[in-house]
C-alpha cells in the first residue's frame, strides 16, 4: 500500500509549537531520502535550516517536500520521517482515537459478561443446567484485545505494524464468528420456547444459513489476498500481491447480517400472536422479543462507515469509527440475547412493577403454605413457563398470582408448549380432599 500524503510530516504545518533545542538533532536523524528533499526546500522558502516555526509553518515548504518524498521514499522512510518531524515541531501523539476505542470496549464488555452471568445464574436456578444456548453465549463472550487502532500509522513503531494488521485480520474473523454464535443462540432460545413442528424446522433452517453465512465469510475474509500473509504486509508497498475488493465484500457481509438479524427478529412473532394471553401480556413479550431490532439498527449505522474501508492510507486511524460500531454492535446483541433472564430477575427483585401482587420476600413462605395445605384464604404465585416436556426444559416469561378462593385448594395457570403449538391451561390440584387434578383449556 503505497502511503502520500496524509503520512507525511508536513501536516506539522498546523502547527505552531515548537520545540527549536531538538529540531536540529532531529533533522539530522532523517532519512536520506527525506533530507535530499528538505534541504533543497528549505533553502528555496528563505527559512533558516535552524528556525523551526519557519520550517514547520511554511505551507510552501512542506508542498514541495511532499512531493519530492513521494517519489524518492519508501513507505517505511515516510513514516519514520512523519514521526521524527512531528516531535521536531512539538505536536503531541493524537491517542483521543485510541482511548474512544478502549472506553468503548471495555464499558460494551464488562455490559454483556454482566448479563451472561444474569443469563447463566438464572437458568441455573431454573433448571439446574445449562443449555447449549447459554454455552454459545459464554463462548461469544471474548476479551477485547488491543491492537493498535486509534493510533495515527506513523505514530505506531514500523517493526509493529505487520503484527497489528494480522491481529486486524484475526480480529474481523472474530467479529464475523462472534455475530454468526450470538444468533445461534437466540435461535436455540427460542426454539425451545416454541416447540411447534414447523416452528423448529423454520428455526433450524435459518440457523443452517447463518452458520453457513458465517464460514463462508470468515474464509472469504482469511484468502481475501494472494498470498494470504498479502494481508498483512502490504502496507510497506514493498510485497508483491493482490486483494479482492475489501469494500464491497465488507458491504456484501454487512447486508447478509442485517438480512439474518430480521429473518430472526421476525421469526418468533407469528408464535407470539397464537399466544391465548391477554394483549397486555402479547405486546410486552412482542417488545421483549424486538429488542433485536435495535441491534440490526446499529449494523444500519455501522454501514456508513465502511466507505473508507480498505480505500485509505491511514487505516489505523481511520477505522476509529468502524472497530468502535463492531465493538457496540456485537456486544448489544449478546445484551440483547440475555434480556428475557434479566427480566425475570427483575420481576422477582421487584414484583410490584412487573406484574406481581406479591413481594419477593413472601413468595417462598406463601409457596410452603399451599404446599402443606395449612393457612386460610391466600395468595400462590406459579410461574407461567413455556415447557418442552420432551427434554423437560423451559424458559419462564411471564410470571403472575392468583387469590384462591377456596381453603384448600389451588388454580395454577401455565402456558404449554406442545408438539402441535403454545396452549394455557389451568390445573386444579384438589387440595387435600382427595379429588383427582383435572386440566381444562382456557
Amino acid at each position: 500500500m503505497k502511503l502520500i500524503t496524509a503520512l507525511l510530516i508536513l501536516s506539522c504545518a498546523l502547527f505552531s509549537t515548537v520545540q527549536a533545542a531538538d529540531f536540529e538533532t532531529l533533522l539530522a536523524a532523517l532519512p536520506t531520502c527525506a533530507l535530499n528533499c528538505f534541504v533543497p526546500a528549505v533553502q528555496a522558502s528563505g527559512c533558516s535550516a535552524t528556525n523551526a516555526t519557519c520550517i514547520c509553518t511554511n505551507a510552501q515548504l512542506n508542498l514541495e517536500a511532499k512531493v519530492c518524498m513521494a517519489g524518492t521514499c519508501t513507505v517505511v522512510e515516510q513514516l519514520k520521517t512523519a514521526r521524527l518531524t512531528e516531535a521536531g515541531c512539538g505536536v503531541e501523539v493524537d491517542t483521543s482515537s485510541q482511548t474512544q476505542i478502549r472506553v468503548f470496549s471495555w464499558i460494551f464488555c464488562i455490559l454483556s459478561e454482566i448479563f451472561i452471568f444474569i443469563r447463566l445464574w438464572v437458568k441455573w436456578k431454573l433448571t439446574d443446567k445449562i443449555g447449549v444456548d447459554d454455552w454459545l453465549m459464554i463462548l461469544a463472550a471474548n476479551p477485547v484485545v488491543e491492537i493498535g487502532f486509534g493510533l495515527n500509522m506513523w505514530d505506531i513503531d514500523t517493526d509493529n505494524l505487520n503484527d497489528v494488521f494480522h491481529l486486524f485480520m484475526v480480529d474481523e474473523c472474530v467479529y464475523i464468528a462472534l455475530l454468526a454464535v450470538t444468533k445461534l443462540s437466540l435461535l436455540l432460545f427460542v426454539q425451545r420456547i416454541f416447540p411447534a413442528r414447523s416452528f423448529r424446522i423454520a428455526t433450524w433452517i435459518v440457523a443452517g444459513f447463518t452458520v453457513a453465512i458465517g464460514i463462508t465469510f470468515i474464509m472469504t475474509t482469511v484468502f481475501s489476498c494472494d498470498p494470504i500473509p498479502y494481508f498483512w504486509t502490504k502496507w510497506n508497498g514493498e510485497v508483491v500481491g493482490k486483494c479482492n475488493d475489501v469494500n464491497l465484500q465488507t458491504y456484501i457481509a454487512a447486508g447478509f447480517n442485517i438480512l439474518q438479524d430480521f429473518a430472526i427478529l421476525l421469526l418468533p412473532l407469528p408464535e407470539l400472536w397464537k399466544l391465548q394471553v391477554s394483549m397486555r401480556k402479547k405486546v410486552q413479550l412482542f417488545i421483549m422479543f424486538g429488542v433485536g431490532l435495535f441491534v440490526s439498527i446499529i449494523s444500519i449505522i455501522r454501514l456508513r462507515y465502511l466507505v473508507s474501508f480498505g480505500n485509505t492510507t491511514n487505516p489505523t486511524k481511520e477505522y476509529t469509527p468502524l472497530v468502535v460500531w463492531s465493538v457496540v454492535e456485537t456486544q448489544t446483541g449478546i445484551i440483547c440475547a440475555c434480556l428475557p433472564s434479566v427480566r425475570h430477575l427483575l420481576k422477582h427483585v421487584f414484583p410490584a412493577g412487573f406484574l406481581s401482587s406479591l413481594k419477593s420476600s413472601n413468595r417462598k413462605n406463601t409457596q410452603t403454605k399451599s404446599a402443606t395445605g395449612t393457612g386460610h384464604s391466600h395468595k400462590i404465585w406459579q410461574s407461567r413457563s413455556f415447557k418442552i416436556e420432551k427434554h423437560d426444559e423451559f424458559h419462564e416469561l411471564d410470571d403472575y398470582s392468583t387469590t384462591d378462593l377456596k381453603m384448600h385448594s389451588t388454580v395454577l395457570t401455565s402456558v404449554v408448549g406442545t408438539p402441535d403449538g403454545v396452549s394455557e391451561r389451568e390445573i386444579d390440584d384438589g387440595g387435600e380432599s382427595g379429588r383427582p387434578r383435572t386440566e381444562r383449556g382456557v
